[in-house]
């Protein structure tokens, strides 16, 4: 991966700490435990130190106490396993928006149009609703009183009574 791709690639991910796996001992032979943060607690920043049977609450600022080692090399306890969340920004960003430009167009369609305009939109719309069907029967009679159809009415009868004489 290029510095400009991996940069890319920053900027659209997070990466939030939701576990550490400790190693207590040696390197051939010692005892591991886990402090997991709690995900039903998303607004809080609650751990738990997961120690074969027990279970109890971490202070997350203690980590560094048992996750690093000890300066003076007299501490066999160090973080083993670091497991991390990734989180797509991004699409997180868009989904904001697009919830925020909806909720916004909601808003701005229900509450932003006085009520006296939403009854004035609809007498208008039954203005034009008349407008159409008068239109409609305008077009129709004019249809039925033109000299064209009547000719062709005429023609049609007289058509049909001489067809009707003949038989």
């Amino acid at each position: 991966m290029n510095s400009r791709s991996y940069s890319q690639f920053k900027q659209n991910y997070e990466y939030n700490l939701k576990g550490v796996v400790i190693h207590m001992g040696v390197a051939d032979s010692g005892h591991y435990y886990s402090i997991i943060k709690d995900s039903e607690d998303e607004g809080k920043q609650t751990w738990l130190e997961f120690n074969d049977d027990k279970v109890r609450d971490f202070d997350i600022k203690n980590l560094s106490n048992v996750a690093f080692g000890s300066k003076d090399g007299h501490s066999y306890q160090n973080a083993y396993i670091l497991v991390y969340e990734k989180k797509d920004i991004k699409a997180e960003i868009e989904r904001f928006n697009k919830s925020f430009d909806a909720h916004e167009n909601e808003m701005v369609a229900e509450s932003s149009i006085p009520e006296h305009i939403q009854e004035e939109r609809q007498a208008f719309a039954e203005v034009i609703d008349e407008i159409i069907q008068k239109n409609k029967r305008l077009f129709y009679t004019s249809i039925v009183f033109s000299h064209e159809f009547m000719n062709i009415i005429q023609s049609i009868t007289h058509q049909g009574e001489h067809f009707a004489c003949s038989h």
